[in-house]
């Protein structure tokens, strides 16, 4: 059975590669040069291993390191966004670091 999220991109393209169980980290779409690839949230991925697989935060990071990061399923391998908020980055400048 298909999920809502895998409906939604085999309408799109039916060859995009979806990570399995992590519907609710997908954030979006990407064009590489093999075609279009989904786009996952890397913080979103680890609250549903938290959630869904009772792992701990550092459970979960070495999971993603070990099994959905360094995984490649072909050139349509799913992206792992790290999103960086701009609170984060606003008024940063390159005198910051030097």
């Amino acid at each position: 059975m298909k999920t809502k999220l895998k409906q939604f991109l085999s309408d799109i393209d039916e060859n995009i590669v979806v990570a399995d169980g992590f519907d609710n980290a997908f954030v979006g779409l990407a064009n590489t040069k093999d075609g279009i690839v989904a786009v996952y949230q890397i913080d979103l991925v680890a609250v549903e291993l938290m959630e869904d697989k009772g792992m701990t935060i550092e459970e979960a990071e070495e999971y993603i390191d070990f099994n959905i990061s360094s995984a490649y399923v072909g050139p349509r391998t799913p992206l792992f966004l790290n999103y960086i908020p701009k609170e984060f980055w606003n008024g940063f400048s390159i005198e910051d670091i030097q």
